[in-house]
């Protein structure tokens, strides 16, 4: 592992300069969850008091590209993780991509973080985040990643994620895009969370996904509500999804979201747009009511039998009220021009990753 740590410090990659973690010596396909043995995190930052790492080029790493925990008061930038000749498949990995469980940045137990001007091409999640407060994520670029993702709650007190800004931001040619995912029977919090300006393409699974049923094997379909996932704002989103994929997820315990805004939002493409559950009908936890909220007010309660009612391409338990059906409408009330609410910085990018951009 390359580890950086410091107090009051500034480090700076040289010009043509990259870390090599020989990622193709290492990749079956399998990453962490089986196969041959595999390096663990390659590099761990440990930062704090004012204190700035940039100008880093990271290249294939085995699994876990950067891990950043116990930061403070500081800030990275202009970084560069480059996985992607992972994307393809090699003799040992079965057809799959080769590389997997490469995530970019690992982010928790941090406060006062400034992360800006960076661009991602991994197999797994571009930004995995835990618990952390005031925690600003700028300008990046993400492919063929997981997405911006927060990963809420834990066992035990103090498992909370608050005061979250990630903006300016390209997500493409990935399994999602803006992802909020709780554990199954964990406890926490996630509140003050905001997604501003956001472009999304050719997403292969959800545009938008929020659940809390999430396992490392996979999510289990039944949401549990010990996290409570509160005050989550989505502004100036959109962008499309691809064939038979959900423009939009929500699968969220019994009363556990609330305080959800969507503002000038529009992702298209998908088959089916799921509010609710994959299982609504058959799972009486979801008989409940839309965690969407428009100026904090409540959709109104229904007693009647339930059913699916669907409007266009999306699909709303109907037993979560009309009031929840208005929202749900509300939330699709969105911009139907993608010009000016999305990063132009993106534009500017090269079509295939090189050494050094900066």
């Amino acid at each position: 592992m390359v580890q950086i740590s410091g107090n009051n410090v500034v480090i700076k990659g040289a010009p043509g300069s990259f870390f090599d973690g020989g990622g193709p010596l290492y990749w079956d396909g399998l990453g962490n969850n089986g196969g041959g043995p595999k390096p663990g995190i390659f590099m761990k930052l440990s930062l704090k008091n004012e204190s700035l790492v940039t100008d880093l080029y990271v290249l294939n790493t085995p699994t876990h590209a950067i891990d950043v925990d116990g930061v403070y008061d500081s800030t990275i930038q202009r970084i560069i993780v480059n996985n992607s000749m992972g994307d393809t498949p090699n003799a040992i990995s079965n057809g799959l991509s080769a590389g997997h469980n490469t995530d970019a940045f690992d982010v928790g137990n941090v406060e006062n973080l400034l992360m800006q001007d960076i661009q991602v091409w991994n197999q797994d999640d571009c930004v995995a985040l835990s618990v952390s407060n005031n925690v600003t994520f700028r300008n990046f670029y993400c492919s063929g990643s997981h997405g911006l993702s927060i990963a809420g709650g834990g066992n035990g007190p103090g498992n909370n994620v608050t005061n979250i800004l990630f903006t300016d931001a390209v997500v493409t040619n990935s399994s999602y895009g803006l992802r909020i995912k709780t554990d199954y029977n964990a406890t926490g919090s996630v509140a003050n969370v905001t997604y501003s300006n956001i472009f999304v393409s050719n997403i292969k699974a959800r545009g938008i996904d929020i659940e809390q049923d999430y396992l490392n094997g996979g999510p289990n379909g039944l949401p549990t509500n010990g996290v409570a996932v509160h005050n989550i704002t989505y502004r100036n989103v959109t962008g499309w999804v691809a064939e038979g994929a959900a423009d939009y997820y929500v699968l969220c315990g019994v009363g556990s979201c609330k305080d959800f805004k969507y503002e000038h939002v529009r992702i298209t493409g998908g088959t089916v747009e799921t509010i609710g559950s994959r299982n609504t009908h058959s799972n009486p936890l979801l008989r409940h009511q839309l965690p969407i909220f428009v100026n904090n007010r409540p959709s109104l309660p229904n007693q009647g039998k339930v059913g699916i009612t669907k409007i266009g391409k999306l699909q709303i338990n109907s037993a979560l009220g009309i009031g929840a059906i208005m929202n749900a409408l509300l939330m699709l009330r969105v911009s139907r021009s993608l010009d000016g609410t999305s990063a132009s910085w993106y534009k500017t990018l090269p079509a295939k990753p090189c050494r050094r951009l900066f």
